[in-house]
């Protein structure tokens, strides 16, 4: 979880007090490492990142329209992961070891 606490510090932490707040989290914006993903406007990319625990991202809102996950060791989608993500529409998540998928992972709060 820690890789991905240090990614959400490096883009999301707009202050750069060294914590995002949940309303840095609440407006943040996609970030794209490549222009792969130039056919959405605010993709989240965090593919190649050997992320085992997402559950952070349950607190990322803003407008992201799609997320990249590809190329970790994800093995769960918890519950509620993406239910802040009111604009997700693609989730990317080939490359990973996924058995298990709560229909809350989806559910929109």
């Amino acid at each position: 979880m820690q890789k991905l606490q240090d990614f959400f510090e490096e883009y999301f932490d707009t202050n750069h007090d060294g914590v995002v707040s949940d309303e840095e989290f609440a407006k943040a914006k996609g970030v794209k490492k490549t222009e792969t993903f130039a056919s959405f406007n605010n993709a989240l990319d965090l593919t190649g990142m050997n992320l085992t625990d997402i559950s952070l991202l349950s607190k990322v809102g803003g407008d992201i329209d799609a997320i990249y996950l590809e190329g970790n060791k994800i093995e769960s989608l918890p519950a509620n992961v993406f239910s802040n993500m009111k604009k997700l529409r693609y989730i990317f998540l080939s490359g990973n070891n996924v058995s298990e998928l709560s229909s809350k992972g989806f559910l929109k709060a």
